[in-house]
């Protein structure tokens, strides 16, 4: 099916032989340039606001580009991160240690990295 704002270009090949095709290049109508347009905008903005709640920047970039506006809403009604104090990660680290599931080593290294992030 032709369509009015199809363009034609006519290319010819020879190799001994003659050929005329005629080579359909389709316009991208608008509407999709618009979708496209709009699903990245939302993903960019959830994800940056789904990186501060509990559901995560890559989520929140997905529900964002498939859902525009409602993944927006579903991540603005997404509890925020809970943050986690010095103590209690320390002792959370502690325990692991003195039930046997971490190292020394591995216990040394994380309550280096907690240091350095207060």
């Amino acid at each position: 099916m032709v369509h009015p704002s199809d363009k034609y270009y006519d290319l010819v090949i020879t190799n001994n032989y003659e050929v005329n095709l005629k080579i359909c290049v389709m316009e991208i109508p608008n509407i999709v340039l618009i979708v496209l347009a709009h699903g990245i905008v939302f993903a960019i903005l959830c994800s940056i606001i789904g990186a501060q709640k509990e559901i995560g920047a890559l989520a929140g970039a997905f529900l964002g580009l498939f859902f525009g506006i409602i993944g927006l809403i579903i991540i603005l009604f997404c509890r925020r991160k809970e943050p986690v104090h010095f103590t209690d990660q320390l002792q959370n680290y502690k325990t692991l240690f003195d039930s046997g599931s971490i190292t020394e080593t591995e216990y040394n290294h994380l309550k280096g990295r907690l240091i350095e992030q207060q």
